[in-house]
């Protein structure tokens, strides 16, 4: 009993040490992050001469410090973080209009100094990271190929087996299975083009994963588990693994006398019986053999008692190391933009009037919109950042180009209709808007086209304006380019669709100057600066096709491709009618678009016979177009 007791008060004294070092290393933590993070507000305020009344390290009571000019440097009693007070840098202060008060000074100013705290931030993370692949680390390694797809759920649904290798989730290379569980997670209910190998062969599909409420807001779900693969990595000396003579490389071939194929059976076991006798048959080489651990006490620490799964080591000098954290920072920033731009335009989505929550307590935004009070407290912070928003927009209108978010009256009625759950929240306009709600014929096509296929553009874009359509289509060179031309040419209103963002789409004088004088609108879904991704195309296309009510694919690549793609999904999802030309000039993909339901045109001019079984009512209205 003494000896009992003597364990049980060890086993507390342990748990009481583990918790107080892990309090300790909270606060630490915490404190420091938070402090780097004022750090930046503090160091960019006194750059733009603006008046630092208080710069504190913790919060509270003032402990000690001293006064340096305006500022007063101070320690506080609570250790977690820090702040800084400047002068009138709230509208509730009392202002006096002085030049060094913070909403004295210009937008682009005080902007700067709102993001100079995150930007600290990442400039930790990054060193952060540097420093801990210099040292090296160790860890599993789980490639990005699936062990099981659960039925019924979006990977079975979009055609993914077991055993399939995914190498790419738009324009993001997946290395290994967290690149692929990170990608699903954070693009709930998101389109997602995948490239997978199967059998040797690369294939694509899309993938949209299923929206589900977690404790950290909602994330995406694929339905599908990694494979891991039941090979002994390190092997720990004098460990029981060690005496049983296991090696690292040898193969797990059954637990229990159940024969496995992946590691997941063993983990099953463990879990549901962490400390009981365990059988292993394993394999080395040609030969077999079989190793039995005795019951034991569990430990946390060591669950498959003295070896662990393959690892593997990650060790860099400085500048390779520099290199790959910034990488993986840059990484997880645009995830995380990505998720929070997603979660605000679904806020917008949510309410008739979005400003009038502007301001408000998380408690008053569950009441008025009666949601949970986790689901208001998010809404509350994505509110909260809308001030760099706000001076982006006004940035852009400077410009001349508009913002409408699918609640204004300005948004296309088509889009809203006809892509439902997947029509974009937002879209950046420049040029003539009531374009977009003009009946139009896409055109659609291979970058890469023949003459005959140009050619082939040309004439529909010219049908379209003899019979006062407009056109839509993209900005890409080809088939997008040589419709917009004779259209433009023909002095018929024009809708371009580009696949960047709108101010990297805007670099071309000939698009400027179309723009400006009222013959283009240039419509985009995207960030204003963004490039050009695979993803993007993707959403680009169904853009296209749902504002046009006959889009014509002029040629295309047979099983992939974006315009493969982008036709496949309009057909498959209702967003438009779909016509797939048969002639010259027709590319591979062509014959099995009108297959899989394309309705085949061999004339240009068969395309207003389609427009006609769409549009019939509203001929009086076209009519006018050029009144």
């Amino acid at each position: 009993m003494k000896r009992a007791g003597s364990m049980l008060q060890s086993v507390a004294k342990s748990a009481m040490s583990d918790f107080v070092t892990n309090i300790a290393g909270f606060i630490l933590v915490l404190g420091f992050l938070i402090f780097a993070h004022e750090s930046g507000h503090f160091m960019f305020a006194k750059l733009f001469r603006v008046k630092v009344l208080v710069f504190s390290f913790g919060f509270g009571k003032r402990l000690l410090g001293f006064k340096r000019g305006d500022t007063d440097y101070r320690v506080s009693l609570i250790p977690l973080g820090g702040y800084v007070r400047m002068a009138g840098d709230t509208p509730e202060d009392d202002q006096t209009g002085a030049p060094d008060e913070f909403l004295s000074k210009p937008k682009w100013q005080r902007f700067v100094i709102l993001v100079a705290g995150p930007a600290m931030n990442i400039l930790i993370a990054i060193a952060f990271m540097t420093v801990i692949i210099m040292v090296g680390t160790e860890f599993r390694t789980i490639t990005p190929v699936i062990g099981e797809v659960l039925v019924g759920k979006p990977a079975a649904k979009a055609g993914l087996k077991t055993g399939d290798r995914v190498i790419k989730v738009g324009d993001e290379i997946i290395k290994d299975f967290d690149d692929l569980r990170l990608s699903v997670t954070l693009n709930a209910g998101t389109p997602l083009p995948i490239l997978y190998v199967r059998d040797g062969q690369t294939r694509t599909t899309t993938l949209t994963p299923e929206r589900e409420e977690s404790e950290y807001g909602p994330v995406g779900r694929a339905g599908i588990r990694p494979y891991l693969e039941p090979v002994i990595g390190r092997v720990t000396p004098g460990s029981t693994a060690a005496r049983l003579g296991i090696r690292t490389g040898d193969r797990i071939v059954s637990v229990n006398g159940k024969p496995i194929i992946d590691m997941t059976r063993l983990d099953e076991v463990l879990s549901k019986a962490p400390g009981a006798a365990l059988a292993l048959g394993l394999t080395r080489g040609s030969q077999t053999y079989s190793a039995t651990f005795p019951a034991q006490t569990f430990n946390p620490r060591d669950p498959y008692r003295g070896f662990l799964p393959p690892t593997e080591i990650r060790k860099l000098p400085l500048l390779p190391a520099l290199r790959e954290s910034v990488a993986q920072n840059w990484k997880m920033l645009r995830y995380a933009f990505g998720a929070i731009a997603g979660e605000f335009w679904h806020v917008c989505r949510s309410v008739e009037d979005p400003s009038l929550l502007a301001g408000m307590s998380a408690d008053v935004i569950a009441a008025k919109l009666s949601i949970p009070i986790n689901e208001a407290e998010r809404y509350a912070a994505l509110l909260a950042a809308g001030t760099a928003f706000a001076f982006e927009r006004e940035r852009l209108e400077e410009e001349g180009v508009r913002l409408i978010s699918a609640l204004d009256d300005a948004f296309p009625e088509r889009l809203r209709r006809r892509l439902r759950d997947a029509c974009p929240s937002f879209l950046l306009v420049a040029g003539p808007i009531d374009f977009l709600d003009y009946d139009a014929i896409g055109v659609v096509g291979s970058r890469d086209a023949s003459p005959a296929a140009l050619e082939v553009a040309g004439s529909t874009a010219a049908v379209a304006s003899a019979n006062g359509m407009a056109v839509v289509s993209g900005l890409a060179r080809g088939i997008d380019q040589a419709a917009m031309a004779s259209a433009l040419d023909s002095g018929v209103p024009v809708v371009g669709v580009p696949t960047e963002g709108i101010r990297v789409a805007a670099r071309s004088p000939e698009i400027r100057r179309r723009a400006h004088a009222g013959e283009l609108c240039i419509a985009s879904p995207y960030a204003p600066g963004m490039r050009f991704t695979a993803g993007n195309a993707m959403g680009r296309n169904k853009i296209v096709y749902a504002l046009a009510e006959v889009t014509l694919v002029v040629c295309s690549d047979s099983g992939s491709g974006g315009t493969w793609e982008g036709a496949r999904e309009a057909m498959r999802r209702g967003f438009g009618r779909v016509a797939v030309w048969s002639g010259d000039g027709e590319g591979p993909g062509n014959a099995p678009l009108v297959e899989q339901g394309g309705v085949v045109v061999r004339d240009v001019a068969d395309v207003l016979k389609l427009v006609a079984l769409q549009l019939a009512p509203a001929a009086a209205r076209q009519a006018s177009l050029f009144d």
